[in-house]
């Protein structure tokens, strides 16, 4: 190798030396050890003597200055089996001895020191080691090719002739390096010292062992050798550049190395000193730098680059560079490298192998261990137990084929500290790619047990072809136990091949168990096929797409709008996408997307198993359009459309403590033929809140789309949320269901009149249905839950909406809306009690609504309220089924047993179109109570459908407080018709109608057990023609036949079938007698209770009154005073069994009959002055048809109320203070 020439400056006290660059002319010196004049009188002697029991050539005399002695030669040689001691006197430290003259200086025998002075050799010419040279020196030796040894004092000991001799130096002694060295040295032996070992030259060509009780330094513009080369010092270790066979330098000191390059193979080094190194330094590649010293700061290890790379197909050398408590450093420009890589048609990459036990380590240049063709990577280790490591260049496993046969596998890169932090600033690859088929990529290991770990640059794993199949991609792995992590490089783990089939993405992992984890930037696992190839007759397949797996036990996930990307992509088949899971107590930042354009997209999991969780700002889409960079030609980008085949994965979050999601968006969309995978969110016991965030599964294809399911015991939802399961093909869209064990809230903050929840289709496939179970459930503000069939769908049957709880609250301008718009019919409402529970409230604010509709030729769907006891609907909101075009309206039915409707309360089945209104149909086993509320099935002004039924059956219907049902009609069809089955049926000024404005009235027909009662201007009526336009009156028929109808006269309470330009309709009562109303003929109204069937300008109508018992009318009835009868039953209802009585039990002071004795009792007091009976009170009027009632003289007054006396007995009386005075009243529940 060329350098240019390096000038290294050297420092030391007391034996340090500097030398220059001496360069070999050739000449061969004779074995000669001959001292020159240039000391004078002090010149150097030699003599034989004896140094260890050993006959040795003694070097004696010299220049003796303080505590250093000086000694010069012509020549210096020592012939193999000879030995050479100098002399060193007790005072003496340092031997400083030169050659002047013009030749090397050979030594193939022992060179040593009588004493314990450091020896120092300089000759200009060169010095040559042979292979028996030794070296006995208990202290430090020194030989250097420089020109001279330069001193503190600018004085300097020169070997070059003309020089002035060395007369005084300075004490202490310090030795500077001189200009370069001239010549070269070189050794092929074992040299040995006590101490320090130095080789200074322009080139050292050393082969074999160096080994020192100190530092050993090697200083030279290169160091050669052609078998490898073993270091071994106490001391540290200073190494220049080095080209030749393995290297093993170990060390208790430091090591300070300049470029390292192993060529190998002829090494015919033995593994000694730590370690287990023969096989590596078999080789001939390998370069081992180890210090073995256990003093913090004086063991680091510091290194350019080192290069054991083979171009001859051989594997790559193993690079392994350790220290027990040192820092290491490797440093070197962009363009060094430390590498082990192989260029042959079969060699694999080496090993680099890192580590310090508790020192730093700070890779400042490239580490690369990759291969061309045929061949695998090789494999990158750094581990730091307590140091912290910064990789600042990239390090490099990769494999790279060149050829079509390809093949090339990654290696691995393992970085990991155990308490120390972790930084990688370069770029860490293990990537195979290559022409025609590609191997697998590698994998990348990042660990630190607590420390923090940050890579801010990007980490690859890859297998790419240009024009064969590519293999499997490789993993990326991050962990720390408790530090955090922080990703700023984009990490990917990418498959990819431009014409042919491609493998499987890789897996990606960052975990922590109570550090945070911040991610700056994308994470990617992909894999993607035959992006150029366009002939249909292959079908390149892809692989699946990799997992990613974030997850932080005690920790955050925070991002910055980060990307995670699971993908599967090809113009032809793609496998399935890969999962995205994440776990952690709150997360927030991220865009997720598992895309698949052929196979189902992967799943995403998020969870957290210890606590609650919080998500904020998170977008998941398992389908989409994706953008593709080519990784062999960068300049070109793709784009594939996913909109018409992409199949959705599934969606899990979920956390045994709270859920917070705050502007999160989740897309799960079925773009493919297979069924797109479900969404599912769950808070074991705890509460999931909503922030502006959407969650929305849809179909654009004919795969159906997944289901959406919320299970919490909370549920909280408000401005800017939306729950969204969409179709606009032919796939059938995703259900939604909610289950919260305690509430569900929604719609705070909403003021836009937004669907909150919603579910539609627009084309073929059928839309999910949306269900909600819980105790509470509110809907407030301007929220709506809709479930919707557009203009544009045909799908056969509707979405529906359950609702099924305890307590409902419409607090608001809200609506709960089942709905069709086009030629598919509407889906069904039902209101339910929650779980097993027996009754249902529902609480309506002012403008909310709950609807089943249709606004196009669909039907609509039914709106049904069941429950097993009791239903209570109370306030100023809507119940409705209504249609606006052609389609019908649907039914609103009710289950229970017993029905209220109060404050304002509006049930409607209505019709403003050409479809007719749809049927109300109650069904209960005891009471209805509509208390200031309406019931009614309508046709609207222009409408031409036909209005619907109102069909009741009840053990008790009362209308009280303005009451109404009714089933007008102001549209150019008939009214609907009611029909009513009860025991009893009474109205307090309230009303049931039938009325049109210009249409025949409907028809009602009353089928009572008991008791028809009519107070304070109520009404039945049947009247047509209310805009003072044509239609006949309606018909009225009254079954009645085992009970009675009463009235108030004075009350003006009437039944009509009256009409206005028409006929006025047929009234039919059968009853066993009528109480306080008459039937008046020719009359439309009178301020009395009356019955009529009039017509202004038409016909009047017949009235047919069949009394079954008119003596009740003429004739006092005696009443049972016996009470030995049947208790009076609990229940409300006794139907058809005709076993009912009356018994007259007293009035108290008075006697049953005015025949008997007063009793001691109190004294009754009658709220209406006495009568007399009129003349003809006897008279009996027979069961006739078609004729008028007599007149009453004296007005009745019924019962209104009844009493428990003192000793027990039920009385009935008039409702009045004074009657009631002084009386116990008690008032007994109802119950089946």
């Amino acid at each position: 190798m060329t350098n240019s020439p390096v000038r290294r400056c050297l420092s030391y006290l007391l034996g340090a030396v500097t030398s220059g660059c001496v360069v070999f002319d050739g000449a061969i010196a004779s074995a000669q050890l001959i001292p020159d004049s240039t000391l004078g009188t002090e010149t150097s002697t030699l003599s034989n003597g004896v140094v260890n029991n050993n006959s040795v050539r003694l070097i004696e005399g010299g220049a003796a200055r303080g505590q250093n002695l000086f000694h010069s030669f012509s020549d210096f040689n020592i012939d193999a089996g000879e030995s050479v001691y100098f002399a060193s006197p007790r005072e003496i430290n340092n031997i400083f001895s030169r050659v002047t003259g013009n030749n090397l200086s050979t030594i193939d025998g022992l060179l040593g020191v009588d004493g314990t002075a450091n020896l120092f050799l300089i000759n200009p010419n060169g010095i040559l080691f042979g292979p028996e040279a030794q070296l006995d020196i208990p202290g430090s030796f020194t030989a250097s090719a420089a020109n001279s040894f330069a001193f503190a004092n600018s004085s300097e000991f020169s070997a070059l002739p003309g020089n002035t001799s060395l007369l005084s130096i300075s004490v202490p002694l310090g030795i500077q390096l001189n200009d370069t060295a001239q010549a070269d040295i070189t050794s092929t032996g074992t040299l040995a010292t006590g101490q320090d070992l130095s080789l200074l030259g322009n080139q050292l060509q050393l082969e074999g062992k160096l080994e020192a009780g100190g530092d050993v330094t090697l200083q030279a513009e290169e160091i050669t050798n052609n078998s490898g080369l073993l270091v071994f010092a106490t001391g540290s270790v200073t190494l220049s550049d080095y080209v030749g066979g393995a290297l093993k330098v170990e060390a208790a000191g430091s090591i300070d190395t300049g470029d390292i390059t192993a060529t190998g193979p002829n090494t015919v080094l033995t593994a000694d000193g730590t370690g287990s190194d023969e096989d590596l330094l078999a080789s001939g590649q390998a370069v081992i730098l180890r210090t073995v010293g256990e003093d913090a700061g004086r063991s680091d290890i510091t290194v350019n680059n080192i290069d054991t790379s083979s171009s001859e197909g051989a594997d790559g050398g193993a690079i392994v560079i350790s220290s027990i408590s040192g820092d290491i450093t490797t440093q070197g420009n962009i363009d060094s490298s430390l590498s082990s890589f192989s260029y042959g048609d079969s060699g694999n990459g080496g090993r680099i192998s890192i580590s310090s036990t508790s020192g730093d380590i700070t890779t400042q240049s490239y580490l690369s261990a990759w291969v061309r063709n045929n061949a695998n990577g090789g494999t990158i280790t750094i581990s730091s137990n307590s140091g912290d490591i910064t990789i600042r260049k990239p390090l490099l496993v990769s494999a790279f084929g060149n050829s079509a046969s390809g093949n090339s596998a990654a290696g691995e890169i393992n970085i990991s500290s155990i308490s120390g932090d972790i930084t990688t600033e370069g770029i860490l690859s293990a990537e195979a790619n290559a022409y025609g088929d590609s191997g697998d990529g590698g994998t990348i290991s990042v660990r630190s047990e607590s420390g923090n770990i940050t890579t801010e640059a990007s980490l690859n794993v890859s297998s790419a072809s240009t024009v064969g199949s590519s293999g499997n991609s490789g993993e990326i792995s991050i962990a720390s136990d408790s530090g955090n992590i922080t990703s700023r490089g984009s990490l990917r783990a990418r498959n990819y091949t431009a014409y042919a089939d491609a493998g499987d993405g890789g897996n990606i992992s960052i975990s922590s168990i109570s550090g945070d984890i911040i991610l700056e930037a994308p994470i990617r696992s992909s894999t993607a096929a035959a992006i150029y190839y366009d002939d249909t007759s292959y079908s390149p397949n892809t692989g699946y797409g990799g997992s990613i797996s974030i997850s932080t036990n005690e920790g955050h996930i925070l991002g910055n709008d980060t990307q995670l990307i699971s993908s599967s992509l090809s113009k032809s088949q793609s496998g399935e996408g890969g999962d995205i899971t994440l776990r952690a107590s709150s997360i927030s930042g991220l865009e997720l997307f598992t895309i698949s354009n052929s196979g189902e997209s992967g799943n995403v999991s998020i969870h957290n198993p210890y606590g609650s969780l919080t998500v904020e700002n998170l977008q998941i889409t398992t389908s989409g359009q994706v953008e593709l960079v080519n990784p062999n030609f960068p300049s070109d980008t793709f784009t594939i459309d996913l909109s018409n085949v992409g199949q959705a994965g599934g969606t899990s979050i979920t956390s045994i403590g709270d859920i917070s999601l705050a502007n999160v968006g989740i897309t799960g969309d079925a773009n493919g033929s297979r069924e797109a995978g479900d969404i599912h969110i769950a808070s074991l016991g705890q509460k999931i809140i909503f922030d502006n965030s959407t969650i929305s599964s849809n179909a654009n294809s004919s795969g159906a789309a997944g289901n959406i399911l919320i299970e919490a015991a909370h549920l909280r939802l408000g401005e800017g949320d939306r729950i969204l399961a969409e179709t606009t093909n032919a796939g059938n869209g995703g259900s939604i269901t909610i289950n919260a064990s305690e509430s569900v809230f929604l719609g705070e903050g909403v003021q836009d009149f937004a669907p909150i929840i919603s579910v539609e289709a627009g084309g073929a496939g059928r839309p999910g249905d949306i269900e909600i179970n819980t105790p509470n459930f509110v809907l407030s503000e301007t929220a709506r839950i809709t479930a919707t069939s557009s203009e544009t769908a045909t799908n056969p049957a509707g979405g529906s909406v359950t609702l099924s709880a305890n307590q409902m609250n419409l607090a608001g301008t809200v609506g709960v809306f089942a709905e069709t718009q086009g030629r598919s019919p509407g889906g069904q409402l039902t209101l339910q009690p929650y779980q097993s529970d027996s009754n249902l409230a529902i609480r309506l604010a002012a403008g909310s609504r709950v609807s089943a509709s249709t606004s196009g030729s669909g039907d609509g769907g039914n709106l049904i309220l069941k429950a097993p006891d009791a239903i209570t609907v109370s306030g100023p909101g809507e119940l409705a089924v209504e249609t606006s075009e052609a389609g019908d309206a649907g039914d609103i039915t009710a289950e229970a047993q017993s029905l209220t409707f109060s404050d304002g309360v509006r049930v409607s089945a209505s019709t403003s179109g050409s479809g007719d209104g749809g049927n109300i149909v109650f069904r209960l086993s005891e009471q209805l109570t509509i208390d200031n509320s309406t019931i009614e099935s309508s046709t609207e002004a222009g409408s031409t459908g036909a209005g619907g039924n109102i069909n009741i059956d009840a053990a008790e219907i009362a209308l009280r407080n303005s009451g109404n049902i009714a089933v007008d009609s102001a549209g150019e069809a008939s009214g609907g018709n009611i029909a009513l089955d009860a025991n009893s049926l009474s109205l307090n000024n309230s009303r049931i109608s039938a009325t049109t404005f210009s249409s025949n009235g409907g028809n009602l027909t009353f089928n009572l057990q008991d008791l028809l009662l009519l107070k304070n201007g109520s009404l039945i009526t049947t009247e047509a023609g209310t805009a003072r336009t044509g239609g006949n009156g309606g018909n009225i028929a009254l079954d009645i036949s085992e009970g009675f109808v009463v009235a108030v006269p004075s009350e003006n309470s009437d039944i009509r079938a009256n009409a206005f330009e028409g006929d006025g309709g047929n009234v039919d009562i059968t009853a066993r007698s009528l109480f306080g109303i008459v039937f008046r003929p020719d009359v439309l109204d009178t301020p009395e209770s009356d019955i009529t069937a009039s017509s202004r300008f038409g016909s009047s109508g017949t009235v047919v009154v069949n009394e079954l018992n008119p003596e009740a009318v003429q004739t006092e009835i005696e009443l049972p005073t016996d009470t030995a009868v049947p208790p009076l039953a609990q229940g409300c209802r006794a139907r058809n069994s005709r076993t009912n009585s009356f018994v007259a039990t007293g009035r108290g002071g008075l006697p049953t009959n005015p025949a008997d004795p007063l009793s001691a009792d109190m004294v009754w007091q009658d709220i209406a002055p006495f009568e007399s009976d009129s003349a003809d009170s006897n008279s009996i009027v027979s069961n006739r048809a078609n004729v008028e009632v007599a007149d009453i003289k004296a007005p009745i007054v019924e019962a209104q109320h009844w009493i428990r006396t003192a000793s027990g007995s039920i009385v009935l009386v008039a409702r009045s203070e004074v009657a009631a005075e002084g009386l116990n009243r008690a008032s007994l529940p109802c119950h089946s």
